[in-house]
């Protein structure tokens, strides 16, 4: 059996579109950064009120970028509590965490506050940077992803929950830096 011809492919935002020629099947999927391209830069505001960009970092720091999803379930608690108690560990290695919630600067100064977090948490209010950064399970709920750029913002390592991959523990996100500050030693 063959597939339908694809009649038309546009890419909207951060989704690629094909409609097939019989029409009554239309193929949605998120174009999503990956290894090797450069993180998108985007401004939210922190949950000490500060409106942070990832630009903020660039030359500056590698990047442990984290979309949390909401409600913030045991998973994510543990990944934010584990990554705290670790958090010497990135800095040895010249990276910052940045953690985005999907939620408003009230919720994201309570998970800091509550789990005592050494990084910024940024507050995703309408879910714009999740969607855009792949922080969305497939059926538009709020899921996770992590990536690990380097100081410039390219792409080393992505997680996301659709791509069936479990995330990284604190140990390999080390060693992704690691390796980054082999690649890039200034």
């Amino acid at each position: 059996m063959t597939s339908p011809a694809i009649r038309a492919k546009m890419i909207k935002g951060p989704y690629f579109i094909e409609v097939r020629a019989d029409e009554e099947e239309m193929i949605v999927t998120q174009v999503l950064p990956k290894p090797g391209e450069r993180l998108p830069d985007f401004a939210l505001q922190s949950s000490d009120g500060r409106r942070i960009a990832l630009y903020d970092y660039r030359g500056r720091r590698n990047l442990v970028l984290a979309l949390v999803g909401r409600p913030i379930g045991d998973t994510a608690r543990a990944l934010l509590a584990d990554w705290a108690a670790h958090y010497s560990g990135f800095a040895e290695e010249e990276a910052e965490i940045v953690a985005v919630i999907w939620g408003s600067a009230g919720e994201a100064e309570q998970v800091k506050r509550r789990h005592a977090l050494p990084f910024p948490i940024l507050a995703d209010e309408d879910g714009a940077v999740h969607g855009a950064l792949g922080g969305c399970a497939s059926d538009g709920t709020p899921g996770a992803a992590i990536y690990i750029a380097d100081r410039f913002g390219e792409i080393f390592a992505a997680y996301r929950i659709d791509a069936g991959r479990s995330f990284p523990s604190v140990e390999e996100m080390l060693e992704w830096l690691r390796f980054i500050g082999l690649q890039c030693p200034e």
